[in-house]
Order: structure tokens, then sequence, then C-alpha cells
């Protein structure tokens, strides 16, 4: 999700973003990420949902929250490191699809995805967006999940060009013997990007 809001300040101040939608189903967290937009003065600009993505809207699942790792919260399973939970809260659950009508949203131009886990339910639940928006670019946390490949082999059957983010930040070609745990995908519609 959203967690406490690093990206989606960065985005609502830096890239001059006419809006900017901020998903984060953990109680707490969102609470922290509310308080960091009023600080900014950011309220007009970044919209605050509180389901978690999925790839059904209205299901109430469980969101496993790790203690020591501050929104490193999952639906799907443990993040890589993680061998207990501290606790759990029920979610509801929306489709990015869903989320955006409801908010009469048609145009998006940038998804970033941190979802521990649960990036190829979510990806199922904005195929009508990823469809609808051509130059729609997404940057998605590969997170080692038994659904990690799933989420490759979708992207893949869907047309899109999948790179990764390196460690010096430039956009390169993703090699094809395998995906490291916590590499940052960069997925646009065939179009290529570079640095």
């Amino acid at each position: 999700g959203a967690n406490i809001g690093y990206v989606t300040l960065l985005l609502a101040t830096g890239l001059c973003a006419a809006r900017v939608l901020a998903i984060e189903p953990q109680d707490s967290v969102r609470a922290l990420l509310s308080r960091s937009i009023e600080y900014n003065n950011l309220h007009s600009i970044i919209t605050v949902d509180s389901r978690a993505l999925w790839d059904i809207t209205g299901a109430e699942l469980s969101l496993h929250v790790p203690g020591a790792l501050l929104g490193s919260t999952t639906i799907t399973g443990p993040p890589f490191g993680v061998t207990e939970f501290t606790g759990s809260q029920r979610v509801t659950t929306v489709t990015l699809d869903d989320l955006l009508g409801e908010l009469a949203i048609e145009r998006v131009d940038f998804i970033k995805l941190d979802l521990e886990g649960s990036e190829a339910r979510a990806w199922r639940g904005m195929r009508r967006t990823w469809e609808r928006n051509s130059d729609l670019v997404m940057c998605a946390e590969y997170f080692t999940s038994p659904e990690g490949p799933e989420l490759l082999e979708e992207l893949r059957a869907s047309g899109a060009r999948i790179q990764r983010v390196d460690d010096e930040g430039d956009v390169v070609d993703l090699a094809e013997q395998g995906v490291a745990p916590y590499t940052m995908l960069w997925i646009s519609h065939g179009q290529h990007h570079t640095g």
C-alpha cells in the first residue's frame, strides 16, 4: 500500500500530479499517511482509500501485521524474512477498476504497487484500467510469493514490456533467468524506456 506516504508525497509535489490516489489498508499506518498529507497541505490533491487492492471487490480478509516492520502487512503470507505476525486486522477489498469507477477517474498515468505478495491479485483487478490507458506505466515490487511467477506470466501474456529498476535507478531490460526478491519492476505497454 501507500505506507506512510513517502512516494505519495513525492508524486503529489515533485511531479505536479493533478491527483494522487493512495491506498493503505493498515489503520495505524494510514493514520500516519493522513497526518503527512495534512501537514503538507495536500488534501486537495491526495485521496486516501482504506481498502486493500485485490481481484474482487467486497471480500473481507485478514491483513497480517508483523510487529517490527511498519507497513509490511500482507494478506497472502509472510514477507521475506518474517517468521511471525503480531496481529491482524480485517480489511475489505476493492479492485482498482472499481475504485477508479467510484471516483470517476478515467485517465491513469502511473501506478506504484508494493503489496507484499498481492500484486498478481491487484493486477487481475486492474485489467480494464490497463487496457484503457495506453500510456500507463507501473512500478511494482516483485515479491517472492507463490503468485510472483504468475504475475510475470500474466503481464507477459497481456503484451506488457517488463523491465527492472537497477541499483542506480536506471530502467534496464529484465534478465530471462529469473527475478530476485524485491526487484522493482517497470511495466509499460511495450514501448521501450531507458534511464
